[in-house]
């Protein structure tokens, strides 16, 4: 699996088989990307999604790598981002500036421009609250 190719995935069950992924259950979440599918596989979903019903705190984390202009990849993971916090659930984003270095060879100060004027202004106009996040840069 390439998360920057453009293959297609033709077996999705050899995919979740292989990287120890349960496939998604159908859950009563207004979602359009869990009730389209497109959410195909998860590892341990459903404790966390038990533990946000029985009202115990959860969070999530996910991560910027700043490394050029965004895409509909990124907005797909601002989306869910937004649709967590909706929910009430905490929401964590690190900005990935070494990855970016390592991967794409992105200066550390590159990537802190890109995270500050084109990721974090991007988010926030695609509706993530910034006072229901914790930003680290």
């Amino acid at each position: 699996l390439n998360p920057w190719g453009s293959d297609q995935i033709k077996d999705y069950d050899k995919l979740t088989q292989e990287f120890g992924m349960q496939k998604m259950p159908k859950l009563d979440i207004d979602n359009h990307y869990f009730r389209r599918g497109l959410i195909f596989g998860h590892r341990d979903f459903d404790l966390f999604w038990k533990d946000y019903k029985s009202k115990k705190p959860v969070s999530i984390l996910t991560g910027i790598m700043p490394s050029g202009a965004m895409h509909l990849g990124h907005k797909m993971v601002v989306d869910q981002c937004v649709f967590y916090q909706d929910l009430g659930i905490k929401t964590r984003v690190l900005v990935a500036d070494i990855e970016a270095r390592t991967t794409r060879g992105i200066s550390k100060e590159d990537a802190e421009k890109y995270a500050l004027e084109e990721y974090l202004p991007n988010w926030i106009a695609l509706g993530l609250d910034p006072k229901k996040s914790a930003l680290q840069v």
